[in-house]
């Protein structure tokens, strides 16, 4: 039976700067395990793994982590300090510890950029698989969890929502990553991984059995980008042309939003509603007709706040991760409702406006631009793969070919990922996820080792 596991244990690192590594990825799906005094979450076992991965990556590659693309480093850099300078103004310890955060984040990628670009893209295959291993563990405790919850023990790999909208109470799983919603963030690429390999015919399918229940246990609405996910992976989905591909892209994206920012219930008073006082919506009704009327969520809320915030310090915001304390002064002027808790933005947009005003908003922007100006190429190798199966690793180059054919499905499943958090940055705080920046970081080591001439170029996947 074909499996994810052997190729990976034949390839194993000798090294200790490629072992710390893998090390991190395998720990990247525990996103939360402890929560730590004044750090609150920055700090988890993947930041003492850095400790040590950040030196050895140091001293093998040096300025070699650097990317090839002036410009891109210049965007980089204009990053980080917009969201120094933001955290200097802000004055803020908290402010800061975010800033130092964000580049810690930069770093990463630029290490695993530099890994893949050195190793070959058949390193980007390994570095996913351990993803998905380490997912696997955390998938496995939280089964039991939910398991144990459901006997009547309760434990923290769950959590109850009472009248959550459309369900009424349910219980959702969380495991080690703060909540029902991260929780299917991190399964998005394992289980889009997965599916692609099963369905390339070199992985078994119970990797993708395993995962995929889960999603539904967390009933949370980012299941439709899963969805969206494993059909934009599949093979034969893939063959029914770009324009069914982007139409289904753009139907998943609006419903997602509008799901996400709107309530439709029956008619009735809102002071009357089941949500009434819930931190679900600002209680604000937008439509109402015969049967039906459309409610406004704490999302669209928290729009409007960031706006008004954003007005109010354009230039270099309020600080990154300071949004919340200025909410208050906001329900106060009538922007934000008095009964919503004082979250963070929701929207990677809007809160890099707010926090870090338009100098951080833009520079973000332009990084993002080029990380898509390079990342687009490697959408069409993906799409260029072609499934081979070969009896025997014997036989003319086989075991190259199988190569080929997994890295690309491995590319495919990091672009699709990407994909999915961009429609999903309308409504999440994307940018401090650290496995975004792993895919990023990979991806980027893809393309530039495409880059190298010739005799730079060496593959040891």
């Amino acid at each position: 039976m074909p499996s994810l596991l052997h190729p990976l244990l034949k390839r194993w690192p000798t090294d200790a700067f490629s072992r710390c590594l893998l090390l991190y990825v395998l720990l990247l799906p525990f996103v939360r395990i402890a929560l730590l005094p004044l750090v609150q979450a920055k700090i988890q076992p993947t930041e003492l793994v850095f400790l040590l991965l950040l030196p050895l990556g140091w001293l093998r590659y040096g300025s070699q982590l650097l990317p090839q693309s002036r410009w891109l480093n210049v965007a980089l850099l204009t990053y980080f300090l917009a969201n120094l300078s933001s955290a200097l103004f802000a004055w803020d310890i908290h402010a800061l510890l975010e800033a130092i955060g964000r580049g810690y984040l930069v770093l990463l990628a630029l290490l695993v950029s530099a890994f893949v670009k050195e190793t070959g893209r058949g390193s980007l295959d390994q570095l996913l698989q351990v993803f998905l291993y380490g997912t696997v563990v955390l998938v496995a405790i939280t089964y039991l969890g939910y398991l144990a919850a459901v006997l009547g023990y309760d434990n923290s790999m769950v959590q109850v929502y009472a009248q959550y909208p459309y369900l009424g109470t349910v219980m959702r799983a969380k495991g080690f990553t703060g909540g029902a919603g991260m929780l299917i963030i991190v399964l998005l690429l394992p289980t889009i991984y997965a599916w692609r390999k099963w369905r390339e015919g070199v992985a078994s399918a119970w990797w993708f059995v395993f995962l995929f229940p889960l999603a539904g246990l967390t009933f949370s609405k980012e299941v439709l980008l899963l969805g969206l996910g494993l059909a934009l992976v599949d093979p034969w989905f893939r063959r029914r042309g770009r324009g069914v591909q982007a139409l289904l892209v753009g139907t998943v994206a609006v419903t997602f939003w509008l799901g996400t920012h709107f309530i439709v219930q029956e008619r009735q008073a809102v002071a009357d509603s089941s949500l009434a006082g819930t931190e679900y919506i600002s209680e604000r009704l937008l439509w109402q007709g015969s049967h039906y009327q459309i409610l406004e969520t704490s999302y669209s809320a928290l729009k409007k706040a960031s706006l008004a915030v954003a007005i109010k310090h354009p230039i270099i915001g309020v600080g990154p991760g300071q949004f919340g304390r200025y909410l208050p002064a906001e329900k106060q002027a009538g922007t934000y409702p008095e009964h919503l808790p004082n979250y963070d933005p929701h929207s990677t947009w809007l809160g890099a406006l707010a926090e870090t005003g338009i100098i951080g908003f833009f520079s973000l922007l332009w990084l993002s631009w080029l990380f898509y100006q390079r990342f687009a190429g490697l959408g069409y190798q993906a799409n260029s793969a072609k499934h081979v199966t070969v009896s025997s690793p014997a036989a003319g180059g086989s075991e190259r070919v199988r190569e080929k054919t997994s890295s690309n499905g491995a590319i495919l499943s990091c672009l699709v990922f990407l994909l999915l958090i961009l429609i999903l940055s309308v409504s999440k705080d994307v940018a401090n996820f650290r496995f975004i920046w792993l895919i990023i970081g990979g991806l980027l080591g893809v393309w530039e080792k495409k880059r190298l001439p010739l005799s730079q170029t060496t593959d040891h996947g």
